[in-house]
């Protein structure tokens, strides 16, 4: 996360679902409130699904519409994308959803 300067990632199952959104906030409040020694190498090795998360970001089908998209994008820095079997495909950025717009006015 710090290497891209994402301040939030979505989640994948081991068959690509998506499953939610953790955030660095997420990863630093579990941290400070578990007992784990800062130094052990084992920290890399953490399964995600340790970490509570507090929020996850609502993801929009492949084929949903426009208003749907926009419905989430204005509470969200990005909507997660799914197809019809819940498989994650992409994000979509708010910062593209206002280029659209931007473009076409």
């Amino acid at each position: 996360m710090e290497q891209h300067k994402y301040s939030s990632i979505p989640v994948l199952s081991d068959e690509g679902a998506y499953t939610g959104t953790v955030t660095e906030g997420d990863m630093l409040w579990y941290l400070l409130h578990s007992n784990l020694d800062m130094k052990d190498e084992k920290l890399e090795e953490l399964p995600l699904e340790a970490v509570p998360r507090r929020n996850d970001y609502a993801p929009v089908n492949a084929s949903s519409n426009m208003e749907d998209l926009l419905n989430k994008i204005m509470q969200q820095n990005f909507v997660p994308v799914v197809d019809d079997c819940d498989c994650f495909i992409g994000i979509i950025k708010r910062r593209d959803v206002i280029q659209y717009y931007y473009d076409r006015a």
